[in-house]
């Protein structure tokens, strides 16, 4: 929605506008279908890693760091508080996504007995998960600001 605003207002940022809904459409997909998890077995046979190594946390800090390469002209011409708002969305959503893991990897949580998990696991799980949705609605409180400031009007009807 935002490109197709930006496209008719002759907006010049309307591609970068368009690549990260792509972006956003991939990451929704692999919430759903664990895209990134599949990453974990090429990786640790590519770089000799035991099995309980997550891995996959290498090619999410390398895709996050050429997201942030790629769209470092479109942040430098967006006002500077909307430029803010989304490098926090955005640090806060991968600092949860690759930072938790990370961390849960290196204290080597796993399941508990019969398949379960213990109570940390679970913490860890909730902090990470929640810290992307944290990121999400940042990132959506800045879009629909940035919306509204540029008139456009979202209206939701039931």
């Amino acid at each position: 929605m935002t490109a197709s605003v930006e496209r008719s207002r002759e907006g010049r940022l309307w591609s970068y506008w368009a690549v990260l809904a792509l972006g956003f459409a991939y990451l929704a997909a692999d919430e759903l279908v664990a895209v990134h998890e599949k990453l974990n077995r090429p990786l640790q046979d590519l770089l000799g890693a035991s099995r309980d190594t997550t891995t996959w946390v290498i090619a999410g800090a390398l895709g996050a760091l050429a997201a942030g390469v790629f769209f470092l002209p479109f942040l430098r011409a967006l006002p500077a508080g909307l430029a803010a708002r989304f490098v926090l969305a955005g640090g806060v959503y991968v600092g949860s996504a690759v930072g938790l893991e990370t961390v849960a990897t290196q204290l080597g949580y796993e399941a508990a007995g019969g398949g379960g998990y213990g109570w940390a696991t679970l913490g860890l799980v909730a902090l990470e998960e929640g810290g992307e949705m944290a990121g999400v609605a940042l990132f959506v409180w800045a879009l629909l600001d940035h919306l509204r400031a540029a008139g456009a009007r979202l209206e939701l009807r039931f």
